[in-house]
């Protein structure tokens, strides 16, 4: 942990005065707005109320601080976006062949994982299936634009801006058809050395590999999922982070050993501090760290901060931690900007930036109080006092990642600060310490360091097995109103310290107050239906005021929850993107039938979500037998009438004898306030002729395409029946939508919008019309990305389409 001294004159901020500390911080945090895409008068707009509220608080004399902070943040921002858009156009482009040296080549998902420098196009990264190239070749390739169809999901970041984030220029696909040609490269690589670790880790067993390939070489996909998954919901994961806890563990540990040599040195009579040498011997070994991680960005940092800090510490200058932090982040972002977007970057900052914090915190405003009260003399006090420094530590961290988290796992570890406390002597003492020696060995003697990975690895097995508390927290908002939620709080408290006065304080918190119950209670009262982008399958949700209804689980093909290998979608994608819209509790699901594409999901949604109806039709056990069901449905076999909050929900099961089984999907209807939506499942034109004949067709605003837009569910007389406004299609691929339906929707004149082409499709009901919202554009647009749903729900907004419900004169 970062640790500073406070100065006698009870300072807490003294770096506020400080011009360089000012430019930085306006620097970085400008240059991570414009990644977020703030216009830049907002920012603006902030800081001309605060400075008001500075001189009518008589703070004037510190208006050209906060007017240079203002410059350097407004003028970095537009530089940021300018950097962005620039480096996000995508061009189209066939297959060529290309001169490249390998840098790294890293294991990944039963493959491998490639990073290579073009002099035209810069940094690539391509996959392969085999272990074809090795660091520092250089390599005569064929490569073809990758084909990326990602899922465009709600507060998903596209994989493109994720590849820039990273310094990648772009992913290509690798023809090895078509051969390569390969010269081996000359004099010493550091590369080679982590390529080496691979080598040596892949004799390794499975468990010692992945925990060996995550601390040291900064690659977890070796790791079995559950292990990952535990550790997530224990708040441990960022022990398998490559970060300045690795590299702080490596550094004290040569220290402290070094400080113990030198004692039996000469240098004892040359009069120089014993501690400085003992910096120096250790600043290689941690620099070590920052080899094996192969330069990773939070390593990057962690080193850079630790060599400013040893350095400053040589020339007997006390710089404070938050000065160091600044610097370093400053001078990386000066030499990369595109590390602003890069989220182990980001998470690394925040932690340290907490450590610092609320060290700070805790020497200024704890430190004496607790020293009067548990006496250093007994060992039980000491220990008390150092749980309470750590969790207090832990709590800072935690508060300052908190929406980092949310919007990478759609939930927040609780349990964190116990333990972290629990668990810190196995990460600090064995598994990071161990690993790293076994590295160093080995190089000398790997048959050696072949065993004492295994037995580690058979350590972290029993260590697995501890009953550490596992929970999270989850949010009852969607993700970006949390954020302002959150932000708005970091800023409160500012302003409380900035001022130091009661007046201000109450100010701050009858305001953060009421922004919270205003926020909370508008999103309560909003409703939207989202068509949500999962390929060619099924998954929709419509919230009902404070209820969710949902249909369909989405895809899943690894049903069985028990499996190490293969790829659950749905706990990758679906489930963080129900977290992150604030879904807990559903109130009503329904799968239309047993194929994967629709009920896939199902185990790892009732797994994790508390659902109080799933719904189903009557269908064969042996249909179901594919989806491996872990809990039981309740099947429905006529038609049923549900009211969920304000919205009615109507069931058609199909016919318990089949032989067609997309044919008796359940049928769904939604109708709230004037909007109807009519969602077929997969049935086909016959069923539709089936249900008129019962009376179950009729007129709807929206319609979603039946089996995925496939030509044989729809024809001109069953939309005749529906006379929809809109259709929506959840598919993918050359034939869902097929181009029949797109061809007939646009002779009827009907508007078709397909989750293929514009991503997640959100459908708003209003008074008179309902709105059509595009993922695609969404996020594009500031206002409708920051502020949704609250925008366009009651604010209106022209990048959405508007259509109009049934009139009475229309149905006849």
């Amino acid at each position: 942990m970062v640790k500073e001294s406070v100065t006698p004159k009870k300072t807490f901020f003294p770096e506020k005065n400080s011009k360089l500390f000012l430019l930085v911080s306006g620097f970085s945090l400008g240059l991570f707005l414009g990644f977020l895409g703030i216009p830049w008068w907002l920012p603006s707009l902030g800081l001309m109320l605060f400075l008001g509220f500075c001189c009518f608080l008589s703070k004037g004399k510190r208006s050209f601080n906060l007017l240079l902070f203002s410059f350097i943040l407004i003028g970095s921002l537009i530089f940021s976006k300018n950097y962005w858009e620039s480096r996000l156009t995508l061009k189209e482009g066939k297959e060529f062949e290309s001169y490249v040296s390998i840098e790294k080549v890293e294991p990944y998902f039963g493959g491998y994982f490639v990073e290579a420098y073009d002099k035209e196009k810069g940094r690539i990264v391509f996959k392969t299936d085999g272990l074809y190239f090795k660091p520092g070749q250089e390599c005569l390739l064929w490569f073809k634009p990758k084909n990326i169809q990602e899922y465009s999901l709600p507060f998903f970041f596209q994989k493109e801006l994720r590849l820039k984030a990273k310094g990648y220029e772009k992913e290509l696909s690798f023809i090895k058809e078509k051969g390569w040609v390969c010269r081996d490269p000359k004099g010493f690589q550091v590369e080679a050395l982590r390529f080496k670790l691979f080598q040596f880790s892949e004799r390794l067993d499975q468990e010692a590999k992945g925990l060996f390939q995550a601390l040291v070489l900064g690659v977890e996909t070796n790791l079995p999922e559950e292990v990952k998954e535990r550790l997530k919901d224990q708040g441990l994961y960022h022990l398998l982070a490559i970060s300045g806890f690795n590299l702080a563990v490596m550094f004290w540990l040569f220290y402290r050993f070094s400080f113990w040599l030198l004692g039996f040195t000469p240098a004892v009579k040359w009069g120089y501090p014993l501690q400085n040498l003992a910096y120096i011997t250790a600043l290689p070994a941690a620099f070590s760290i920052l080899v094996f991680s192969g330069f990773c960005p939070s390593a990057y940092r962690a080193f850079l901060f630790l060599s400013i800090y040893v350095f400053s510490r040589l020339f007997f200058r006390r710089t404070s931690g938050l000065i160091i932090l600044f610097i370093t982040v400053g001078v990386l972002l000066i030499l990369q900007p595109y590390l602003i977007g890069n989220f182990s970057f980001l998470l690394s900052f925040m932690a340290t930036l907490g450590l610092i914090l609320g060290d700070r915190f805790y020497r200024f405003y704890f430190f004496d109080f607790l020293n009067r009260v548990l006496s250093s003399d007994r060992w039980y006090h000491r220990f008390l006092n150092w749980i309470i420094y750590s969790s207090w530590i832990s709590v800072v961290v935690s508060i300052l990642l908190m929406p980092f988290i949310f919007a990478i796992n759609g939930k927040f570890p609780i349990w964190t600060v116990f333990n972290n406390l629990l668990a810190g002597a196995f990460w600090s003492f064995i598994f990071i310490p161990g690993c790293i020696f076994i590295a160093f060995f080995s190089f000398i003697l790997p048959d050696i360091a072949l065993v004492l990975g295994n037995f580690i690895g058979k350590i972290f097995c029993l260590y697995s097995y501890l009953p550490f508390w596992e929970g999270y927290l989850t949010l009852n908002l969607p993700l970006n109103l949390f954020c302002w939620l959150w932000l708005s709080f970091i800023i409160f408290i500012g302003i409380v310290w900035y001022f130091g006065s009661k007046k201000v304080s109450l100010i701050c918190l009858l305001s953060f107050s009421l922004f919270v119950i205003v926020v909370d209670t508008l999103y309560k009262r909003a409703s939207y239906f989202l068509v949500l982008d999962v390929g060619r399958a099924n998954a929709m949700v419509f919230k009902s005021k404070d209820k969710y209804i949902m249909i369909d689980t989405g895809p899943n093909f690894d049903t069985n929850s028990s499996a190490s290998e293969g790829f659950n979608w749905t706990k990758f994608y679906l489930e963080p993107t129900l977290r992150k819209l604030g879904i807990s509790r559903i109130e009503l699901l329904i799968i239309s039938h047993p194929d994967l594409d629709h009920s896939g999901g199902f185990n790892t949604l009732k797994k994790n979500f508390l659902i109080k109806r799933e719904v189903t039709g009557k269908f064969n056990s042996q249909d179901w037998e594919k989806v491996n069901l872990l809990y039981p449905l309740e099947e429905i076999s006529s038609p049923q009438s549900l009211k969920i909050g304000e919205t009615e929900v109507f069931l058609f099961p199909g016919a318990e004898s089949y032989e067609d089984l997309n044919r008796e999907s359940v049928v769904v209807v939604l109708e709230h306030g004037g909007l109807t939506i009519f969602c077929p499942g997969d049935i086909d034109v016959e069923r539709f002729y089936r249900l008129k004949e019962e009376g179950r067709v009729f007129p709807a605003e929206v319609l979603i395409s039946p089996h995925h837009g496939s030509k044989k569910g729809i024809n001109q007389e069953v939309l005749s029946w529906l006379k929809p406004k809109v259709v929506l299609t959840s598919g993918r691929g050359p034939y869902h939508p097929h181009p029949e339906v797109k061809i007939l929707l646009k002779t009827q004149g009907i508007p078709h919008f397909s989750t293929a082409e514009e991503g997640t499709l959100y459908v708003f009901p209003k008074d008179d019309y309902f709105i059509l919202c595009l993922e695609k554009t969404r996020r594009t647009n500031f206002e409708v990305k920051m502020f949704f749903p609250l925008i366009p729900y009651y604010i209106s907004h022209d990048s959405c389409k508007t259509f109009s419900y049934h009139r009475y004169g229309e149905l006849n």
